[in-house]
């Protein structure tokens, strides 16, 4: 079956072309599929080898291949994120999976978006809006933090340059009048 669903910032999709510039680029990564995930060392040893993946163990850092981002979030806690036309096949991946202890898998595909904002006024911006550690500004690290008073999650993916910014769906446009409007002063 497939799913039907309206990109929540396509109607920013103009303002963010008008807003891109040599120094500054802005655009929304449409809808992905994201599964929380919270489960033992020994659940997530044997779900890597299933999977044919290397989760990352230290929080607050992410890992990357082809087809798959896995941010950890906490000392037992991932976030999975794909295209959403992989939903049903990893979804059907990890609720299969012989678990040995509790666990608990969550499908919060359509709970937040990803804005990718890039080029060399993405510090400046970010640290006008945010208050982040030094190392959210370094390739593989992810920061759970608060810009213009919304939850997001903070992705860098290249250093100092290019990041993924994960915000609530009732949020998004909120976010994105905030970054709009704050680059122009920048």
């Amino acid at each position: 079956m497939d799913d039907i669903f309206v990109e929540p910032l396509d109607s920013f999709k103009e303002y963010f072309e008008k807003a891109n510039t040599v120094g500054f680029q802005i655009k929304s990564l449409g809808c992905n599929a994201q599964f929380n995930l919270r489960l033992s060392s020994i659940d997530l040893d044997l779900l890597e080898v299933e999977l044919g993946l290397d989760f990352p163990k230290i929080a607050n850092t992410y890992v990357s291949d082809n087809y798959v981002k896995i941010l950890c979030l906490g000392p037992d806690e991932w976030l999975l994120i794909t295209d959403i036309h992989k939903k049903e096949k990893i979804f059907k991946v990890l609720e299969e999976f012989n678990y040995k202890e509790n666990y608990s898998i969550t499908d919060v595909s359509f709970n937040r978006v990803i804005i990718e904002i890039s080029g060399e006024k993405c510090n400046e911006l970010i640290t006008s809006i945010a208050s982040v550690p030094e190392n959210a500004f370094i390739s593989g690290a992810c920061t759970q933090t608060i810009f213009a008073n919304t939850q997001v999650i903070l992705m860098c993916l290249e250093n100092n340059y290019k990041y993924n910014v994960l915000v609530r769906s009732s949020f998004s446009e909120h976010l994105s009048e905030v970054i709009l409007d704050q680059i122009k002063f920048i």
